[in-house]
C-alpha cells in the first residue's frame, strides 16, 4: 500500500491502523506499505527505512 492514511483524517487513519494490525494477525498475510506516518510504522514488525533509493536503516 502507498500511504493508506496520507489524506484521511485522525479517526479514520486509527480504523485502518487496526484493519492492518488485525488481517495481519488473523490470517497471517505480511502488509507491504510505504508511509511518512511514523505512528503507523511504528506498529509493524518490521521497518526499513529509505533515504536516496537506498536502505539506510531497518528495525
Amino acid at each position: 500500500m502507498d500511504e493508506p492514511t496520507g489524506n484521511l483524517d485522525n479517526d479514520t487513519s486509527l480504523l485502518i491502523h487496526e484493519l492492518c494490525i488485525d488481517i495481519h494477525k488473523e490470517w497471517g498475510i505480511g502488509i507491504f506499505l510505504a508511509t511518512h506516518d511514523m505512528v503507523f510504522a511504528s506498529k509493524m514488525d518490521t521497518n526499513f527505512n529509505i533515504k536516496n533509493k537506498r536502505i539506510i536503516a531497518n528495525d
